[in-house]
This record gives structure tokens, C-alpha cells and sequence, in this order.
């Protein structure tokens, strides 16, 4: 049983918590996770029922490293850069894209549709990959050759849309 639920945050509707709930029945409102009170959840959380059977990849604790000199010139005692480069898809998108796989599988999804200009689809067609998910990626038709090669690499089928990010969007909504 989760331990956890969606809230509106426009009008405070709680909803159970799922991945096919995208957005508010009642206003269309985006939502947040609320957590129960007392729930033994060792922290952080993750809105996962089973958080020891998620799908990773390796992503998180990608190394920083001090920027002296640029801190030095920007007249700041210290600036860190986080190298996310080392992520398995070379993005930070992989964080989130390791737990809404984890909860699609929690939820029994087997497929789904991701709209994307780049980074966010390549990751979720990875973690797709891993999960043995069937993954449909709606990309406008300026995405670039190697995008399009990631996707496929990692078993994606790309949808390309004529037109501009937003017609990916609306080709994806229509899919699904």
C-alpha cells in the first residue's frame, strides 16, 4: 500500500498517486506528493511503494568539482560545478527518469509516450530499456541525427512531428 498521494496544488484535491494521473480531474491543476504522517519511510523519499525494487542505471552522485578560477574573476569565495556529463544518458534528467520508470512498473505500465526535444526522451527511453518498457518518443522534426540515433540505440520508437516542440507535445497527447 503506498504511503504517499497526489494533492492539486491549485485547488488541494487529493488524488491516489499513479503515473497515469498527469493532472487534476477536477481543474487540471499540477500536483504535488503528499506524504502520510507517519509513515517509516526512511528519508529521502521517493513515491515508490518499493523503493529497493527501482531501476537504476547508476544515475546520481555525479562528482563536483571547485571552479577557482571562475569564482576568482566572478569575485565569489567558491563556486562548485556538478558534472552531470557522468550520468548514464549524460543528463540529470536520469534522477527523475529512474523513479517515474520505477513507479510505471509499480502501476503495471508496460508502455508509454514521452514527448521530447532531446535529453528528457533519450533518458526515459534508457531507463524504458532497462525496465523491459516499450517506449514511444514524439520529437519535433529539427531534433538532431544524433538524438534520433540515441533513442533508437536505446530501443525508442521515434515518432518524428512535422513542426515545432509543441506539435510533438500534441502528437504525444493524441497517442496517448
Amino acid at each position: 500500500m503506498k504511503d504517499f498521494r497526489f494533492r492539486c496544488l491549485d485547488c488541494d484535491l487529493n488524488h491516489d498517486a499513479a503515473v497515469t494521473h498527469l493532472n487534476c480531474p477536477q481543474c487540471g491543476g499540477l500536483f504535488d506528493i503528499e506524504y502520510d504522517q507517519d509513515a517509516q519511510a526512511p528519508l529521502p523519499r521517493l513515491p515508490l511503494s518499493r523503493p529497493h525494487a527501482k531501476i537504476s542505471l547508476g544515475e546520481g552522485n555525479t562528482p563536483i568539482i571547485r571552479l577557482n578560477t571562475l569564482s576568482s574573476h566572478l569575485g565569489l569565495e567558491c563556486l562548485w560545478a556538478k558534472l552531470e556529463y557522468v550520468s548514464p544518458t549524460g543528463s540529470f534528467k536520469d534522477r527523475g527518469s529512474a523513479v517515474l520508470i520505477s513507479a510505471a512498473l509499480e502501476d503495471e505500465v508496460t508502455e508509454f509516450v514521452e514527448d521530447s526535444s532531446g535529453n528528457a526522451g533519450a533518458s526515459m527511453a534508457a531507463f524504458a530499456a532497462a525496465a523491459g518498457l516499450k517506449a514511444h518518443v514524439f520529437v519535433p522534426s529539427s531534433t538532431s541525427a544524433n538524438k534520433l540515433n540515441q533513442l533508437r540505440v536505446y530501443g525508442a520508437t521515434v515518432h518524428t512531428v512535422e513542426g515545432s516542440r509543441e506539435a510533438a507535445t500534441i502528437a504525444a497527447r493524441e497517442m496517448a
